[in-house]
């Protein structure tokens, strides 16, 4: 018997509820001496309120122990003042980097941010419906992907959705990404520029989205040079893959003098794989990694790598948010920068 899965009802609207010490908004502006209405403008987030008044009203709310009923505004409203951010791989030294620029731009813009995180090996798809439930402003996908019928439906809801670091090729939704491309082929150009012809590609997961855009964009710019790599190896976006994949170059006596790594994690491993072999860091070749996490510029590894805009691409990516819910979905693509260390 097949059995068929439905999105739970959203809750029916509600007026507002006063809190169960009594306290309302009209309480703190009595407290604050000033109109309620410079109150529900500190609360909502929106219009200018002076910084002395919104001092006064804070000291006030306090004092009362007044907090805001944000679950009756949005269902008041139809929409909160939450922004969701939807991830996965959370121990990656990549994503918090990601999450905390994300929760501080957000911050900024007066917004909250609700993260939705998804374990290992569970689908992401399922952490979207929950983000509505929550009658968000808007969700934003970050370093993950999302399926094309499910990005799709949430667009319809009305909920504005974009992409960070990723893209649905159906355009389904809006998406912000760093230019791999740009990056992979200016590393392969700088190689050939150094006198490197004795290349490697150590790569990620072999069908992540990531690791095949930076291995193929690596590759041809390779041959656009008549080079042809010595040897092209993919595991996972790991510190333990890359330096397996170290010690792998030395049993083969794979003769490389110049690896480029399809992100930072791994090139970081690569390096200490290098480091407890005879001869240390100064047997191991050129290395260079992608995304310029704060790892990188350790004094153990000062790895060269190609830094990833996060900064412009979450703003733009906020900015998306802001737009109609029926905007035509467009793709941005940031080019980033070759980070120059010690390791290259």
């Amino acid at each position: 018997m097949s059995t068929q899965r439905t999105t739970p009802a959203l809750p029916k609207s509600r007026a507002p509820r006063a809190q169960k010490n009594g306290n309302t908004q009209k309480d703190v502006a009595r407290e604050a001496g000033v109109s309620q209405s410079a109150v529900s403008r500190v609360f909502a987030g929106r219009g200018y309120v002076a910084a002395e008044v919104r001092q006064q009203i804070e000291k006030a709310a306090r004092k009362l122990g007044y907090l805001p009923d944000m679950a009756a505004r949005s269902l008041v409203k139809g929409r909160s003042n939450i922004v969701a951010v939807v991830t996965s791989n959370i121990t990656h030294p990549f994503v918090p980097q990601m999450l905390e620029k994300m929760t501080l731009a957000i911050q900024r813009r007066g917004q909250e941010v609700l993260l939705l995180n998804s374990p290992p090996g569970q689908d992401i798809d399922r952490q979207l419906p929950l983000a509505l439930r929550y009658r968000v402003k808007g969700i934003l996908i970050a370093n993950v992907s999302i399926g094309a019928r499910i990005a799709r439906q949430v667009r319809q809801s009305g909920t504005p959705i974009v992409m960070v670091n990723r893209y649905v090729e159906e355009k389904a939704v809006h998406g912000v990404s760093c230019d791999n491309v740009h990056g992979s082929r200016l590393v392969a150009y700088d190689f050939i520029a150094a006198g490197k012809r004795r290349i490697a590609y150590i790569g990620g997961l072999p069908d992540s989205p990531t690791n095949v855009v930076r291995r193929d964009a690596f590759l041809q710019a390779l041959r656009e040079q008549g080079v042809t790599p010595e040897v092209v190896l993919e595991g996972a976006f790991s510190h333990a893959w890359g330096y397996e994949a170290a010690g792998i170059l030395r049993e083969r006596d794979v003769p490389v003098d110049a690896v480029f790594c399809g992100d930072d994690m791994v090139a970081i491993g690569m390096l200490d794989g290098y480091r407890g072999m005879p001869g240390g860091l100064g047997s191991a070749p050129s290395i260079v990694g992608f995304d310029d996490i704060p790892n990188a510029s350790w004094p153990p590894y000062m790895l060269t790598t190609y830094s990833n805009p996060l900064d412009r691409m979450i703003d733009v990516a906020l900015d998306l948010l802001e737009q109609p819910a029926d905007l035509t979905p467009v793709r941005e693509v940031l080019q980033g920068e070759l980070v120059r260390r010690g390791s290259f």
